[in-house]
């Protein structure tokens, strides 16, 4: 069963995100990701989740939706221009600009929400019991922490795009199909103009999707 996305642009590719899924014995979301990096699962530049153990996090929210009834939003951030900025300050601003992106998650989430890093410059949010509204203002403060910061910090500013993706209590999937749509949402974003979100509720058993409802 797979999750869908708004209707792709036409010539636009759908994004997939980096990885695979993987099945390990998984924890509670409830616990704080600001974490000691000396603790497994840690990823060493950023200082949050790696990829790994994301998606067992992910894995036993969407077990707990389909137990309980519960919902959440998955964001999906990347680095507008990455390589063109590694290119112009070199690899190391681009891992300060990493950095600085972790920082302003993380500062910026909940003490339920699950921070980490998916990829080279792309991020993940799991924001439990959370609408696509709360999830639009978490990625405005982002936005605006990491544009500030990144100028007075590394000289220059950067910008981020994003996709959100709501998913009902209703709606079944795997993992890896959220973060397909997640991801693909946070293309279209690029598609748009960059330096934005695109926000999306996943269904099911539908050939395409629709963009939501902010308010939903």
């Amino acid at each position: 069963m797979r999750l869908w996305a708004k209707r792709h642009p036409p010539g636009v590719a759908k994004h997939v995100p980096h990885g695979s899924a993987r099945s390990e014995p998984a924890s509670t979301v409830e616990v704080d990701n600001r974490s000691s990096p000396a603790e497994a699962g840690v990823d060493r530049l950023t200082r949050v989740l790696n990829r790994v153990h994301f998606e067992v996090r992910l894995s036993k929210e969407l077990e707990k939706t389909r137990g309980f009834g519960d919902c959440f939003v998955l964001v999906f951030f990347d680095i507008d221009e990455f390589r063109t900025l590694n290119g112009a300050h070199g690899h190391r601003a681009g891992d300060d600009a990493i950095v600085l992106m972790a920082q302003a998650l993380r500062s910026n989430a909940r003490r339920v929400d699950v921070v980490a890093r998916y990829g080279s410059d792309e991020f993940v949010v799991l924001m439990p019991g959370t609408s696509l509204v709360g999830a639009r203002n978490f990625f405005e403060r982002v936005r605006a922490e990491v544009a500030e910061r990144s100028m007075l910090e590394l000289g220059f500013t950067v910008h981020l795009s994003a996709g959100a993706v709501k998913l009902l209590h209703d709606v079944t999937g795997d993992p890896q199909d959220l973060l397909e749509t997640a991801g693909h949402a946070m293309y279209v974003a690029k598609c748009q103009g960059k330096d934005r979100l695109f926000a999306t509720v996943a269904i099911g058993h539908a050939e395409n999707g629709r963009e939501a409802n902010p308010g939903a």
